[in-house]
């Protein structure tokens, strides 16, 4: 596995998101929110179109790590998100999903990554001074 070819992708791959901020693109419901095809946008968000930096080419190995970390990343946002006080259903039903994905990776340290997600999601404390009611 190349560590430097894997790190280069991941701070390409995340460059539309660091330009546009992390969006669901490939939610169906979200898309429907655009006119435009906020997929394509986002792709042209990740080119670097002035320099002559291009994303590189992962094998399976470099790209399951990448799906890994990535949906890894995902699942620690929740966790912050619940931190900060954000008290949604949705919240609880995004960290579920992510966890299940993960159990996808068959790699000798996915089990202890699971049991310490679910321990620190069950762990993080209410913060009632942070905390907006959802309004119905």
């Amino acid at each position: 596995m190349n560590v430097e070819k894997l790190l280069r992708y991941s701070i390409l791959d995340e460059w539309g998101e660091c330009l546009l901020g992390d969006h669901p693109t490939a939610s169906l419901s979200y898309q429907s929110y655009f006119d435009e095809d906020i997929r394509s946008i986002t792709k042209k968000a990740e080119i670097l179109s002035d320099t002559n930096v291009v994303k590189p080419e992962l094998n399976v190995a470099e790209k399951s790590l990448f799906e890994f970390c990535d949906i890894l990343a995902r699942t620690l946002e929740t966790v912050n998100l619940k931190q900060l006080g954000l008290k949604h259903k949705w919240l609880e039903k995004m960290s579920k999903t992510q966890i299940l994905l993960i159990h996808d990776f068959d790699y000798e340290f996915t089990n202890d990554v699971i049991s310490e997600l679910k321990k620190l999601f069950g762990e993080v404390m209410d913060n009632a001074y942070l905390t907006r009611k959802t309004v119905k």
